[in-house]
C-alpha cells in the first residue's frame, strides 16, 4: 500500500458469490476511469478474496491502473488492509437484506460502508451515518457515490469517526462480554436470592 499514500482507498474483501461480487465494483470503477472529470490518481481500489469468476476479476483489475488484487487474505492480513482503507465496499447484485461478516469486519476496522444491502444494515447506515446506501445492482449509482466520496475527504473522515463511535458503543467484544457476564451474574444472584427466601 506504499503507493496509496494520500489517496482515498476503497476496499472489497470476501468471497465472490452471486449475491456480492466485486465485478459490480469493478464495473463502477471502469466507468470512473472513462470519466474525464474523475481524478483516478486520487484513489486506490483494493480487491481481496476469491470465488466465482475470479479469472474475469483478475483480468479486469489488471486493466485499471489504480486497482490492486490482493488475493485471499488471512484474518490478520485483512484487518491490516482494512485499517489502512478509507471505505469498505459491500455491493449487492440484487436487493437483499444482509448484515454479514463483511459489514462487521469493515465496522471493526473503523471504515464506513458503501452498502447495497437492505434491512438492518441499511437502517444502521442511515441512522448512524456510518456509510452510504447505494441501490443494489447499479454500477452507475456506485460510481457516482465513489466519485463524490473521493473528492470529499471531510465527509469520509466524519463517517469514520461515526463508525468508531458506533463500534465502541455497540460492537466492542470486551464490552459486550463484560455486559453479558454482568447480566448472567445478575440473573444468578436473583435466582439465588429467590431460592434462599422461598
Amino acid at each position: 500500500l506504499e503507493d496509496a499514500d494520500g489517496k482515498t482507498i476503497f476496499t472489497f474483501v470476501g468471497t465472490y458469490n452471486r449475491t456480492q461480487h466485486p465485478l459490480l465494483v469493478i464495473e463502477a470503477f471502469e466507468r470512473l476511469a472513462r470519466d474525464p472529470d474523475f481524478d483516478a490518481g486520487g484513489v486506490r481500489l483494493l480487491i481481496g478474496g476469491d470465488g466465482v469468476d475470479a479469472d474475469e476479476v483478475d483480468r479486469r483489475i489488471a486493466a485499471l491502473p489504480f486497482a490492486r488484487k490482493l488475493g485471499w487474505l488471512r484474518p490478520a492480513q485483512m484487518r491490516a488492509i482494512l485499517t489502512r482503507s478509507d471505505v469498505g465496499l459491500l455491493p449487492m447484485n440484487f436487493p437483499s437484506p444482509a448484515f454479514n461478516n463483511k459489514a462487521f469486519a469493515y465496522l471493526a476496522c473503523g471504515i464506513p460502508i458503501l452498502n447495497g444491502a437492505l434491512g438492518d444494515l441499511a437502517e444502521l447506515i442511515t441512522d448512524r451515518e456510518v456509510g452510504i446506501n447505494v441501490a443494489a445492482g447499479d454500477p452507475a449509482a456506485l460510481a457516482a457515490t465513489v466519485k463524490a466520496l473521493a473528492s470529499d475527504r471531510e465527509r469520509v473522515m466524519a463517517m469514520q469517526a461515526n463508525v468508531r463511535k458506533l463500534y465502541a458503543e455497540s460492537f466492542d467484544q470486551d464490552r459486550t462480554y463484560r455486559d453479558y457476564v454482568a447480566h448472567i451474574e445478575s440473573i444468578a444472584a436473583d435466582w439465588s436470592t429467590a431460592q434462599l427466601s422461598g
